[in-house]
């Protein structure tokens, strides 16, 4: 999602030369990027319907065509996917195709406690950051982080670590 809409296609799935102003040479996408690997979709949530469209073609038939292109490529990649959003509360909004959904939920399907909920999940990142950054983090800030509700999650926490940090 951090792309545009209009770049994502060709950012996933590469382009030909002259596929659009700009497209001066043809680009390989992340998918072919990540052949015999792993290519990993966050906020797949935030996707547009037309991109879900071509992302459901490829997981089902791990081919898919660049930009501009003719021809379909084939990949060998495994896709894991991430959403910080309930995919199933988003395909009754019909934010998200139900097709698409049930292709995505048709592997493992891993859902991570919040911050809030996992105090050693929350822990491990307190650890990991005071390890990075040489600082100790105090013991009222660990205590009103076990009680704030983290709906950014990790993101939220570092930011917030990261704030409190410029104000020493």
């Amino acid at each position: 999602s951090a792309f545009a809409p209009s770049l994502l296609e060709s950012e996933l799935f590469g382009h030909v030369k002259g596929a659009f102003t700009g497209a001066v040479s043809d680009k390989f996408g992340a998918i072919k990027a990540a052949e015999l690997g792993t290519l990993f979709l966050d906020e797949i949530d935030s996707v547009s319907i037309d991109i879900q469209i071509k992302l459901l073609l490829f997981l089902e038939s791990l081919e898919y065509r660049p930009v501009g292109s003719m021809k379909n490529m084939k990949a060998n990649v495994k896709v894991i996917v991430a959403s910080g959003r309930s995919l199933k509360d988003l395909v009754k909004l019909n934010q998200i195709r139900k097709d698409f959904y049930f292709r995505l939920n048709s592997g493992h399907t891993i859902k991570l406690k919040s911050l809030r909920e996992d105090e050693h999940l929350r822990n491990f990142y307190l650890n990991k950051y005071e390890e990075e950054n040489g600082i100790l983090i105090s013991n009222n800030l660990k205590e009103f982080y076990k009680k704030y509700s983290w709906p950014g999650n990790i993101r939220q926490l570092y930011a917030h670590l990261n704030k409190k940090r410029s104000f020493t």
